[in-house]
């Protein structure tokens, strides 16, 4: 997988053309590859890794919008979430939260039981 451009101060992934000439690879090659099993968790395994990339800039973005932003609910909700990610990364993700939990369980109607009739095929008999 190709990351990006050196020159390019981003290093941005380069869609799919622009990687082929970069490997030196033509286009149909590279699609005939994309089918392949081992290639499709390759690149899954790299985007899991771009995504964390991408993430690990989160907690300086949540604080510098709590330290410069003008507004009070926008303050509020990084302090939210930066105290959440410090809950998730002390490991106390599962404890309980004050609040109402309200369950939903639906019970279902008793049928009543209808009385069994049994027919003797032989009381019809003289």
């Amino acid at each position: 997988m190709v990351w990006g451009n050196d020159a390019n101060p981003d290093a941005l992934p380069l869609d799919l053309i622009a990687a082929c000439a970069a490997a030196g690879i033509k286009p149909y090659r590279m699609r005939r590859y994309l089918d392949r099993p081992a290639v499709i968790a390759h690149l899954r395994a790299e985007h899991r890794k771009f995504r964390e990339v991408v993430c690990c800039g989160n907690a300086a973005a949540l604080g510098k919008v709590r330290d410069t932003s003008e507004n009070g609910m926008a303050i509020v909700a990084s302090v939210r979430a930066l105290d959440g990610m410090q809950t998730e990364e002390a490991g106390h993700a599962d404890a309980p939260t004050p609040g109402i939990s309200i369950r939903l369980v639906q019970i279902n109607a008793i049928q009543p039981q209808h009385e069994q009739i049994t027919i003797d095929a032989k009381a019809d008999e003289p």
